[in-house]
C-alpha cells in the first residue's frame, strides 16, 4: 500500500510492507532497514523515517512468554515435589520441557508461527 501525503509541510511517500507467514519478523525487519540504509546513500535528497514496525512488541510478547514458562515449570515442580518427591517433581519437569520443544518443531515443520493464541494452547494444554 503507498499513500502520499504531507509530513511538516513536505510532501511524503509512505510505504505499507508486509511479511509473508512463516517468515521471521526480525529477519524482516533488519533485511528492510538495510536495503533502505543502502539506498538512502545513495540518494541525498530523500529521507527515510520508520513510523510504526511490530518487531519490539512481538519481542516483547515472546520475552513475557519465556518468562512465563520458567515460572510455570518451577511452579509444577515445587507443586509436585512437595506432594510426589523429588524424583517424580524432577520427571514431570523434564517431560514439561521436552513436550514444548516438541511442540515449537512440531508447529515450524507445518509452517505456523508463535503467537498469542498458540501460547494460550499451549498452556491450557500443558
Amino acid at each position: 500500500m503507498t499513500d502520499v501525503n504531507s509530513l511538516d509541510t513536505q510532501n511524503a511517500l509512505s510505504f505499507q510492507i508486509k511479511k509473508s507467514p512463516g517468515y521471521s519478523l526480525n529477519t524482516f525487519v533488519d533485511t528492510v532497514k538495510k536495503v533502505i540504509s543502502d539506498y538512502a546513500k545513495t540518494t541525498t535528497n530523500l529521507k527515510f523515517i520508520e513510523t510504526l514496525s511490530q518487531k519490539e512488541s512481538i519481542q516483547r510478547t515472546y520475552g513475557l512468554f519465556m518468562e512465563n514458562f520458567r515460572e510455570t515449570a518451577l511452579l509444577v515442580f515445587c507443586i509436585i515435589l512437595l506432594f510426589l518427591g523429588f524424583r517424580s517433581s524432577f520427571l514431570i519437569l523434564v517431560s514439561f520441557v521436552i513436550v514444548y520443544l516438541a511442540n515449537f518443531i512440531y508447529l515450524k515443520a507445518i509452517g505456523y508461527s508463535f503467537n498469542n493464541i498458540v501460547s494460550f494452547a499451549l498452556i491450557l494444554v500443558l
